[in-house]
């Protein structure tokens, strides 16, 4: 059901937490902002915000699973409350949903990016590369018209690269043990590049302004106080 008519169905601008618990949508594959630790537990930058926001907006949140490429749309129709996963607030997203400010600073996630392959492989123009589905790196290789093909995950990634369906892989994977350990292993960085500006915020249905707002106002208090620093200094490194 798409997010207006469940919002709809429950008259004017209630949300779903009014009738019981918010859903956020993460992609538990993408750190530091939200991943696994090594006994498997949910952790992040993302996770420890979002924990935050529900505290203080006084919401009863549940965190469910997707791949990334999965959270955007599944705001627009309702399958989550609202989506956090180190998403960029890009326009063409924008177009889909609705977005709290920036909870990271463009200074903070402008960032060049890895292009990680064999040290045989050909530059990127030439190469076929592996990306992960929905993500800023999908689109810049795309506008390039490089050729790609796009997975759900960077495990998926990862097999790819071995496997030899990829000459590179591409995307933020400096927080990721398992692409550290493909570089301890003899794989190199051939490349790196800065893939965009936009920070990542919090994605909510673009009808649900009553919860867009407490996230919001929420947030506005995090980065007022100083938790929000804290948060990503915490984060810093991984």
């Amino acid at each position: 059901m798409p997010c207006a008519a469940t919002v709809a169905m429950f008259g004017g601008f209630l949300t779903l937490a009014a009738q019981g618990t918010t859903v956020i949508g993460t992609a538990d594959d993408f750190p530091p902002f939200s991943f696994r630790d090594e006994i498997g537990t949910h952790v992040g930058i993302d996770r420890d915000i979002g924990d935050e926001v529900c505290r203080r907006a006084q919401l009863t949140c549940e965190w469910a699973y997707a791949p990334f490429v999965e959270l955007v749309p599944g705001v627009e129709a309702g399958r989550f409350d609202m989506a956090i996963s180190g998403i960029a607030s890009t326009a063409e997203r924008m177009d889909h949903v609705a977005f709290t400010p920036d909870y990271l600073i463009s200074s903070q996630t402008e960032h060049e990016d890895p292009f990680i392959g064999r040290a045989s492989a050909p530059p990127p123009e030439l190469a076929m590369i592996g990306i992960q589905a929905g993500t800023i790196h999908e689109g810049y290789v795309k506008e390039r018209k490089w050729n790609y093909r796009a997975v759900n995950s960077v495990d998926a990634l990862i097999e790819g690269l071995e496997a030899g369906e990829f000459d590179l892989i591409f995307g933020s994977f400096d927080g990721d043990q398992s692409v550290r350990e493909l570089l301890e292993r003899g794989y190199v960085e051939a490349m790196r590049v800065t893939v965009g500006a936009d920070g990542p915020a919090i994605a909510v249905c673009k009808e649900d302004q009553k919860l867009l707002a407490d996230v919001t106002a929420a947030l506005d208090a995090m980065a007022f106080d100083g938790t929000l620093s804290k948060i990503i200094r915490k984060w810093n490194g991984i």
